[in-house]
């Protein structure tokens, strides 16, 4: 018997990462919803799209709290405690599908 196993196992290979790229977006796309209150085709059509904004926008979008301006500079030999900002987004990816 002759075959090309090459190309089968890679385009398994290619529907399995497809199906979980597929989940993350939609996984983003609800979480944006529920964040910014916009619809969730909006949302699709903006990362599709894969938009960009201001802050400002951002923030009147609801993807955003606030705009942070930066600190001014401190005197020489003056340090200030570093301030940081931890963003986390939680997804859950359903790898059960088998091709």
């Amino acid at each position: 018997m002759k075959h090309l196993l090459g190309p089968l196992v890679t385009s398994r290979i290619f529907k399995k990462t497809l199906n979980a790229l597929e989940t993350i977006d939609d996984s983003l796309v609800a979480v944006y919803v529920e964040r910014t209150g916009l619809e969730a085709e909006e949302i699709s059509d903006l990362l599709k799209a894969e938009t960009w904004m201001t802050a400002d926008e951002a923030v009147e979008k609801g993807f955003a709290d606030e705009v942070r301006k930066a600190p001014k500079a401190e005197p020489k030999g003056e340090t200030k405690k570093e301030e940081k900002v931890n963003n986390k987004v939680v997804l859950n990816v359903d790898t059960s599908k088998n091709y």
